[in-house]
């Protein structure tokens, strides 16, 4: 596939639009079979804890209690309301030499979910935590070895009451589906340490997705060895870094940062993409990237005085970057773009939480009595589906159901979800056959492979998806067109639809080759941390980008296979980082095909040595061909959000916002033009009559949104 008139869509979500899309009122229905509990959920207001809800009481120890008395992996539920404590809420046990119970590890621990981000508030009671010298953090998740799989904070706030020097929001550390959502870390006076701490070790991977840190001396602190992605952050108040990052890799997009001192401060590996820096001092640098790979896309700074300060490369002295890579873009073929593709980024649609209990469906209270005419879990799960009645549907926590066949999700159903663990081949498949235009699959580790056979939207979110001996070790296929949104998830991936469009953020793939097959398609990924050997991505048709990128190689001898096979396909790849443990690294990093013809982009020939901080296999020919002499008009759009670019009878057309600003940009990222949308009528846009032919981007900008055109000027 060939990209033409590429309408590129790059969405900074603010805070506020993060919140409306994502508020959601979480509530579970009590199930029970005979007399007992199906549900697995953990009320914590419930007995035999019966914890205060009303900010009054402390209910430290109530609540430790129930996270040491239920080590699964459960729901720990907090309804709305203030839960007062006074010392660390520890969700598990520290891993222990020899492992948790039964293995090597840690103990698996509940997820820790909320009715709603901002009604169920954990606050540390005032003048708990003093000693600035030794911080403790008011939840704890985890540390120690790389075994701290699935855990899981959504919808609730950390309030951290005042006179807490010493005291951290959150220890969020976890390993390969972890993910922390929807969570706001507030310091009520602003003193506190740090709000999101990311911790060391072998931290990660892991994503924060829309986090909302006011106050603390740092909003976000992190020195992940298996990197940890971010997405739709928003930072205020702080009083030394928006963000510290001291090693390692972090992978940002989409950011907000209002304050006064620098948004960033990193020394290790870092991509950071659609951010917006505000309220900053004229004496400040909004970026300062003090060493390891560094690209950043899409950044605009006020107030500071320049948007980057880099050790490497030649950052822009202004307060946009349009793009910059701390090493100059790697090539095999000559003549090709010095830039990403800019590929589409969307968001998921998130399907709104049933609120009808009547309507969420618990596959136990399915399963039927005892004897010959109990269904089994397979069996159960698609009755549950198949009733007309549900819209959502439940595996609880306790049980390792087996999938021995076939299930269609279909019908009613937009959600099915655990937290639960799966055994059995499946698969399943999401079929055409359904009303709900969107189908969200959450919560389950060991899930049979899934197959979209559907056009409806699709996502998949905190899932470990594992092969079968009929599938091999793939575990997600996108056969259909339509979009597809992978979030928090560990599997191995194949997309060959044409129409099909995939966005993934924190894609974990531990395969041994094959971790991505694309034959066609439009595949955008943020985010991804992959181990032990084998080709890792063989792109074979459609377009890929991925933006932040850790191969953990192992010992296994790697003989002379690429990282990544491109074969007469679109493909770019940004902050890629790539080590070893044992048995060396890689050493080629790329193989590319061209009608026939292969080279190589061996370790020893790269610049960049082991790292990509960008590498191009595109070529600016393959977008859309216009006339850009004389000027073109724009106008303003009516809707202040409505805003494009488009191309009709080789003519360019630019409409947007009253405010919104237009620039024409070179190959070499340079902005050549510019002009600002003022009129609701026609009004001239851009002056690039006196440009040489060539590649250009035209990019339009208001606030938070832009839309993107690569387009080749002709005379």
């Amino acid at each position: 596939m060939r990209i033409n008139n590429r309408r590129i869509v790059s969405i900074v979500s603010g805070l506020l639009l993060a919140m409306a899309i994502h508020a959601e009122n979480i509530i579970y229905p009590h199930v029970k079979v005979g007399i007992s509990d199906v549900s697995g959920i953990v009320d914590v207001t419930l007995p035999p804890y019966s914890a205060d809800r009303t900010g009054t009481t402390d209910v430290t120890a109530i609540l430790q209690r129930a996270f040491d008395e239920h080590r699964g992996w459960t729901v720990m539920y907090l309804p709305n309301g203030t839960y007062l404590v006074s010392n660390t809420i520890r969700m598990g046990a520290t891993c222990i030499t020899g492992g948790g119970p039964g293995g090597t590890g840690c103990y698996v621990v509940p997820i820790l979910q909320g009715q709603s981000r901002k009604g169920a508030v954990i606050k540390l009671a005032n003048g708990s935590f003093t000693n600035a010298a030794a911080p403790k953090p008011v939840v704890f998740t985890g540390d120690g070895v790389a075994q701290n799989m699935d855990r899981g904070v959504h919808n609730l706030t950390i309030l951290v009451g005042a006179n807490n020097a010493g005291a951290n929001g959150i220890y969020f550390y976890g390993n390969n589906q972890a993910l922390m959502s929807d969570v706001d870390v507030i310091s009520a006076d602003g003193q506190a340490n740090i709000g999101i701490d990311l911790g060391y070790g072998e931290q990660g991977p892991s994503m924060v997705a829309r986090a909302y840190v006011k106050g603390f001396k740092y909003g976000v602190k992190s020195a992940p060895l298996n990197g940890v992605t971010m997405t739709q952050i928003s930072l205020e108040g702080q009083s030394v870094y928006g963000i510290w990052h001291t090693e390692r890799y972090l992978w940002i997009d989409s950011l907000t940062s209002n304050n006064s001192v620098p948004a960033i401060n990193s020394t290790g590996d870092m991509t950071v993409i659609n951010a917006v820096l505000t309220g900053g001092s004229s004496t400040r640098t909004a970026i300062m990237q003090q060493g390891g790979v560094f690209f950043a896309r899409n950044i605009t700074a006020q107030g500071y005085q320049k948007a980057l300060s880099a050790n490497a490369g030649t950052p822009p002295s202004g307060l946009r970057i349009e793009e910059f890579s701390s090493a100059a873009a790697a090539s095999l073929w000559t003549g090709r773009p010095t830039h990403t593709m800019n590929l589409p980024i969307k968001r998921p649609p998130e399907p709104l939480w049933e609120q009808d209990t009547a309507k969420i469906a618990n596959i136990e209270a399915y399963m039927g009595g005892l004897g010959g005419n109990r269904r089994s879990p397979r069996q159960a799960l698609q009755v549950a589906i198949d009733d007309p009645k549900n819209t959502m549907v439940r595996i609880p926590s306790g049980k390792n159901y087996l999938m021995d066949d076939t299930i269609f999700v279909r019908g009613n159903i937009t959600r099915i979800c655990g937290p639960s663990t799966f055994s059995g081949a499946g698969p399943i498949i999401i079929t055409d056959e359904g009303t709900a235009p969107v189908v969200k699959i959450e919560k389950l580790i060991c899930a049979p492979p899934i197959i979209k056979r559907t056009s409806r939207t699709v996502i998949l979110q905190e899932l470990e998806v594992s092969g079968s001996s009929q599938f091999g070790d793939t575990s997600i296929f996108i056969e259909a067109p339509g979009d597809a949104f992978i979030a928090s998830v560990c599997a191995v991936m194949n997309i060959s639809n044409p129409k099909a469009h995939v966005w993934a953020w924190h894609y974990n793939a531990e395969g041994l080759g094959n971790d991505l097959q694309v034959n066609a398609g439009l595949v955008w990924i943020f985010g991804w941390k992959d181990e032990h050997y084998g080709i890792k991505t063989r792109i074979h048709g459609g377009a890929t980008e991925i933006l932040g990128f850790l191969e953990y190689a192992d010992a296994a001898n790697k003989g002379s296979d690429p990282i990544h096979q491109i074969t007469d396909a679109d493909f770019c790849i940004a902050g890629m980082s790539h080590f070893s443990f044992g048995g060396g690294p890689y050493s080629v990093l790329v193989s590319e095909t061209r009608a026939g013809v292969t080279r190589t982009l061996p370790v020893s020939s790269n610049p960049s040595g082991q790292s990509l901080p960008l590498f191009i296999a595109y070529d600016s020919a393959h977008v859309a061909t216009a006339v850009c002499n004389p000027p073109r008009a724009a106008k303003a759009a009516d809707n202040p959000d409505d805003m494009g670019i488009s191309l009709q009878a080789g003519m360019l057309r630019v409409w947007g916002p009253a405010a919104a600003v237009v620039r024409l940009i070179d190959a070499r990222g340079a902005v050549v033009a510019s002009s600002q949308v003022i009129t609701r009528t026609p009004s001239t846009a851009l002056q690039c009559g006196g440009l040489p032919a060539g590649a250009y981007w035209v990019r339009v900008n208001a606030g938070y949104l832009s839309r993107t055109q690569r387009i080749v000027l002709v005379k």
